[in-house]
Order: structure tokens, then C-alpha cells, then sequence
């Protein structure tokens, strides 16, 4: 289990990444109101996302490479600009509410178990320059809120079951692209010629 102490108040960094702590993450945690970064990647957490809602002041959530199941929480902290959450064993879909953290600029959820598409609302997320979604169960065409987003620079949703075409404009709308990975998928007909745009 994580240590906590209610008593650190005004703790703003949390850094316990790259060690062997087992067990759930303490509820405890949401207590923690100035928190502004926390990182328990790497490590063999168990259990599901404790509610933070409370850590108004989050900005970097990071949690990759444990075993933690249930779902991507509904009601995350407001202001994070990046969220990591890969290679965990979570489940269900991505949270509508998502797309009210207008300032997210990083998010993961690769290597988990989550279904479904993604919500029309993440378009909102004008801001946000990584999204990682490879090694899923997620089905349906290419999704279009994704074509919003003017401002990603690396984007996979590799390795899951989108099915259809490449929308032809997938390179207008996104000519910041650096890297676009959406290998072992199901995508059928002509690789579009916009993506020359993203220059």
C-alpha cells in the first residue's frame, strides 16, 4: 500500500514512481489539496482510481504500468494538463466528462481494456498535443473528434478494432502531426493525400 498522511496538507509533489508498492491507492489521497503532480507509475498498484476531484490544483496525474482496474474515473481533476494512465487492466469507455478538461495537453490510456469510441466531446480539447489510445478494444470508424484537434503532435489509436476509412482530410486537420500510428486496425481503401499537409 502507498503511505499517506492526512497530516501533509500542503504536500504539492508526490514522486513515488519506479518502486514495488502494492496494494490499493489510498483514498486518502484526495485529501490532498494543493497536490500538483503525482506519480506512481511503475509500481504493482492494484485496485481502482481513487477520487481526486477534490486535488483542485492537479495538474500532471501519472499511474501507467500498474495492474489497476474499474474505469477511467468521471470526475477527474479540472486543471490537468497531462493524464497517464497506460498499461494498467482498466475497463469500460472514455468518460464523456473528459472533454471538460479544456487543458489537457497529454493524454494516455494505452495497453487497458477499453472499449467503445471516442466521445464526441473530447473535441473540446483544443489544447491537447498527445493522445495515445493504441492497444485497446476500442471499434467504430475513424473517430471524428479527433479531426478537431488542431493542435496534436503525436497521435496512435494503433492496435484496435476501427474499422471504415481514413477520413481524407485526417492531414488538413492535423498538420502539427509528427507521429501518426494507427497500425493493426481495420481501415480499408486508399491512404489519404492530405496527409502530405501535415508539412
Amino acid at each position: 500500500m502507498v503511505p499517506c498522511s492526512l497530516h501533509l496538507t500542503f504536500l504539492k509533489v508526490l514522486v513515488l514512481s519506479a518502486n514495488s508498492f502494492l496494494g490499493e491507492i489510498p483514498m486518502s489521497l484526495g485529501h490532498l489539496h494543493h497536490l500538483q503532480m503525482l506519480d506512481l507509475n511503475n509500481n504493482t498498484l492494484q485496485g481502482k482510481i481513487p477520487a481526486l476531484a477534490n486535488c483542485s490544483k492537479l495538474t500532471r496525474l501519472s499511474m501507467a504500468w500498474n495492474q489497476l482496474t474499474g474505469e477511467i474515473p468521471v470526475d477527474l481533476p479540472s486543471r490537468l494538463e497531462a493524464l497517464q494512465l497506460g498499461a494498467n487492466n482498466l475497463t469500460g469507455t472514455v468518460p464523456v466528462s473528459l472533454g471538460n478538461i479544456t487543458t489537457l495537453k497529454r493524454f494516455s490510456f494505452a495497453v487497458n481494456n477499453i472499449e467503445g469510441s471516442i466521445p464526441a466531446e473530447v473535441a473540446n480539447l483544443q489544447g491537447l498535443q498527445v493522445l495515445y489510445v493504441d492497444l485497446n478494444k476500442m471499434l467504430g470508424p475513424f473517430p471524428q473528434p479527433i479531426l478537431n484537434l488542431s493542435n496534436l503532435v503525436f497521435l496512435s489509436i494503433a492496435s484496435n478494432n476501427f474499422s471504415g476509412v481514413i477520413p481524407s482530410s485526417v492531414g488538413t486537420s492535423l498538420p502539427n502531426l509528427q507521429q501518426f500510428g494507427i497500425g493493426r486496425n481495420l481501415f480499408q481503401e486508399h491512404v489519404p493525400s492530405s496527409l502530405t499537409n501535415a508539412s
